[in-house]
């Protein structure tokens, strides 16, 4: 029974209704009749939903039948986790044979009904996924207790009322419904940063994530996708922050759209180059365009971060061993007004993106000359000699101490 057609008859009482009181309700509805007797129809013939075929939770038995075996199945659940001695289970007569989804619990010969227990496809949600005893109509013998059988419904109401397009499945029930019901009802990638953050901090103790595909005869198909790489993940989340941060002169949602795919394909040497060729901001007004200081501050920055994240321990290094460039920056910003800063930065970093390093070295070079700052050994080899890398980051650096020391002066 859909929640929307609810609505649509019930309205705001929608959210009153209960087995006991559903039917007055639908009759007191201002509707059409064609609406009401849809609706109690549904009603009567309600079902767990994706085993419709089930002898104990689907239409091959009484509506009675399936509330009394539900009522029974939580009744053992629920004295199974408060009780202190093991849950007595005689009637259902228990064997020796371990759970083989838990792999905790001990199981029984009979089921729920008190008939000899046989597997079903309802049973399977996720080792049938994973083709580890699911064959042909899932009958094929094997042991499965009752808490995993419980779980295994409330999952599929889950996944009738969410409509979730993945499920995360980890080895605690905890972690298991935070996972799912904080992230994996989003669709896209970046609407999970604070949750795989989340993820990372708590240390949870696997995640593995699976694909929905439900039939209608088999019902639901859980289709393994991955195990979430913990820390390849937290790389990806952190440069989706940076790009989040980071300012386009043109087109921002769609650039920031093209930035994440590439995140999410691991094309970073590509990203880099994205942000690269953005890394300056233009403002314009009245009929003039000019460098958006502020903004191409926060991009260097931005972009800096991003060689951290992507180059890790290597960019680390350079950004502690090659200081003499923030130092040349911060000394030759003193001497710089406003618009010759912003040129020099404009003509710099169109120089950058282009890799002309004797470009760039004359007019540092040029310019520290004018202004009578000095620069420590080892400056004319890191632009000249070193690898793209770490130019990139010796002339961030540069601008970087340019431009923060600017922004203190105004």
């Amino acid at each position: 029974m859909k929640m929307d057609r609810l609505e649509i008859v019930l309205g705001d009482d929608v959210n009153n209704i209960n087995s006991e009181n559903f039917l007055s309700k639908v009759e007191k509805a201002q509707c059409k009749e064609k609406d009401k007797k849809e609706l109690i129809k549904s009603f009567e013939n309600r079902r767990i939903p994706y085993v419709r075929n089930s002898g104990k939770y689907g239409l091959n038995t009484s509506l009675k039948n399936m509330k009394d075996n539900i009522e029974t199945l939580t009744k053992i659940i629920i004295e199974s986790n408060i009780s202190i001695s093991e849950n007595d289970l005689v009637e259902y007569k228990p064997t020796d044979d371990i759970c083989s989804v838990c792999n905790i619990n001990k199981t029984t010969k009979l089921d729920i009904n008190l008939k000899e227990r046989i597997d079903s496809k309802y049973n399977f949600l996720f080792r049938g996924a994973e083709k580890s005893g699911f064959k042909n109509n899932g009958t094929s013998s094997s042991a499965i207790c009752f808490e995993c059988e419980f779980f295994n419904l409330m999952c599929l109401f889950y996944i009738s009322l969410k409509r979730p397009v993945a499920f995360a499945y980890t080895n605690n029930l905890k972690e298991m419904k935070f996972a799912n019901y904080k992230i994996m009802l989003d669709r896209k990638l970046s609407n999970d940063k604070g949750f795989y953050k989340k993820l990372v901090q708590d240390n949870i103790s696997s995640l593995k994530i699976y694909d929905f595909n439900i039939d209608t005869n088999k019902g639901i198909i859980l289709n393994f996708n991955s195990i979430v790489d913990y820390k390849a993940l937290l790389k990806s989340i952190e440069l989706i922050d940076s790009v989040d941060k980071y300012i386009f002169s043109r087109e921002s949602a769609t650039m920031k759209r093209i930035a994440k795919t590439m995140i999410k394909n691991n094309a970073l040497i590509s990203l880099k180059e994205l942000l690269l060729s953005n890394i300056i901001v233009i403002k314009e007004g009245n009929g003039t365009r000019d460098i958006d200081k502020f903004s191409t501050y926060n991009n260097i920055n931005e972009y800096l971060y991003c060689l951290y994240i992507v180059y890790g321990k290597e960019a680390n290094k350079l950004f502690k061993s090659n200081s003499i460039y923030s130092k040349a920056g911060s000394r030759m910003s003193v001497h710089m007004d406003e618009t010759r800063r912003k040129n020099f930065v404009f003509k710099i970093l169109q120089m950058l993106k282009t890799n002309d390093r004797d470009g760039i070295l004359q007019t540092i070079m040029h310019t520290l000359a004018a202004y009578n700052v000095p620069i420590e050994k080892g400056f004319v080899e890191g632009i000249m000699k070193s690898e793209e890398i770490e130019l990139n980051t010796n002339i961030g650096l540069f601008l970087q101490e340019l431009m923060k020391e600017g922004k203190k002066n105004e």
